[in-house]
């Protein structure tokens, strides 16, 4: 007699940890420019400091709401074991959520697991707040006249005293999005993400799946 037996073994890819390995490296990238051209006048190199900065900026939110969605895709098959829940239930309150906006999604997890909600008013709350808003204001880009600042110039004030300006911009030049274009921004975006996922993992009591791989997101120098 023989038996057969057939093993299916899945697979699910995640992203929340490439993401922030990347906005680590391009945090790193621009600060080889910035130390390449230290002294120097403002130059064509800005253009190469701009990128980096922006793609930090982008990848570091990116990684902060793939991170929430896959604690729901955790909560869903099974790996992470949450407060009873009826898994068609929470796919249920997955489709009417998946749109809110990012740290809206934090919060309703936290309900979700009978824990309170975050207090806004924390700084690492605040910090990933503002991170959030600089990358909608990058991608839906709006040009404002330096002179006549309103939302860029909110942006600006939020971002004032979190990091050192540009060294190659003129001090009268708007904070956003001209001064603010230094690796300082980088490592802030970067540790801030970092900072918030850490504090929201203690406070949700679930773990932090980037702690693994901390040698790998290396932005500071």
């Amino acid at each position: 007699m023989s038996i057969t037996a057939e093993i299916t073994v899945r697979q699910r890819s995640d992203f929340a940890v490439q993401h922030m390995m990347a906005a680590a490296r391009f945090s790193r990238l621009c600060h080889e420019v910035e130390k390449d051209n230290y002294g120097l006048s403002l130059g064509p190199f800005f253009d190469e400091i701009i990128s980096y900065v922006t793609a930090t900026i982008l990848s570091s939110v990116a990684s902060i709401e793939s991170n929430i969605n896959e604690i729901f895709a955790d909560a869903r098959d099974g790996i992470l074991k949450l407060k009873p829940l009826d898994i068609k239930l929470l796919a249920e309150i997955w489709q009417l959520i998946e749109e809110k906006p990012i740290l809206e999604k934090y919060q309703i997890m936290l309900v979700l697991n009978g824990k309170n909600r975050l207090e806004k008013g924390v700084y690492k709350y605040q910090n990933v707040d503002t991170l959030i808003k600089v990358r909608n204001a990058i991608v839906h880009f709006k040009p404002e006249w330096h002179d006549e600042q309103e939302s860029h110039g909110k942006i600006g004030k939020r971002l004032q005293g979190k990091f050192d300006f540009s060294p190659f911009v003129d001090k009268n030049s708007p904070i956003f999005p001209t001064r603010a274009m230094t690796h300082g921004f980088t490592a802030w975006a970067v540790q801030s993400s970092l900072d918030f996922i850490q504090w929201y993992s203690e406070h949700a009591n679930i773990p932090n799946r980037y702690v693994n791989f901390m040698d790998k997101i290396n932005f500071a120098i």
